[in-house]
C-alpha cells in the first residue's frame, strides 16, 4: 500500500507537470491535440524518472534506459487517457476552454491510474527481482 501511495503521489505531481505543459502550450496557441501529446511526453518522462529513483528504487530490473523502454510500452494507457480526454471534451462540447480541457484530462487520468500501477508493477518493476 505504501508503494501505491508513492506511485499516486508521483502521478499527482505528474498531473501538475502535464497541466503546466498544457497551459503553456495552449498559451502559445498550439492545438489541443499537440498540447496533450507534448504534455503526455513530458509527463511520462517525469513520472518514469521519479518512479525509477524513488517509488521503485528497490525493484529495478535493469538500468534506467532498459526499464524506460518497457515503460514506453505503457503508452497504451496514455493513448487511452488521450482518447478519453477527447471523448469527454466532445461530449461536453468543449471548444477552447482551458479549465474544461484540464477537467476532462483529469477525469481521463484518474480512470486509468490504478490499471497503470498494476501493469508497471507486474511488467516493469517486479517483486521477484527485489534488490537488497
Amino acid at each position: 500500500m505504501k508503494r501505491f501511495i508513492k506511485f499516486a503521489c508521483v502521478g499527482g505531481s505528474g498531473f501538475i507537470v502535464n497541466i503546466g505543459v498544457v497551459a503553456l502550450t495552449k498559451y502559445m496557441g498550439i492545438s489541443d491535440w499537440a498540447c496533450l501529446i507534448m504534455a503526455i511526453a513530458v509527463g511520462m518522462l517525469y513520472t518514469y524518472s521519479i518512479n525509477y529513483f524513488w517509488t521503485f528504487k528497490d525493484y529495478r530490473n535493469g538500468n534506467y534506459l532498459s526499464n524506460f523502454k518497457k515503460y514506453i510500452g505503457t503508452l497504451v494507457f496514455d493513448a487511452i487517457s488521450f482518447g478519453l480526454t477527447f471523448l469527454i471534451k466532445a461530449n461536453l462540447s468543449i471548444k477552447n476552454d482551458l479549465p474544461l480541457l484540464v477537467a476532462s484530462y483529469a477525469i481521463a487520468i484518474g480512470v486509468i491510474a490504478i490499471l497503470r500501477y498494476i501493469v508497471v508493477r507486474k511488467f516493469i518493476w517486479r517483486a521477484s527481482v527485489e534488490l537488497s
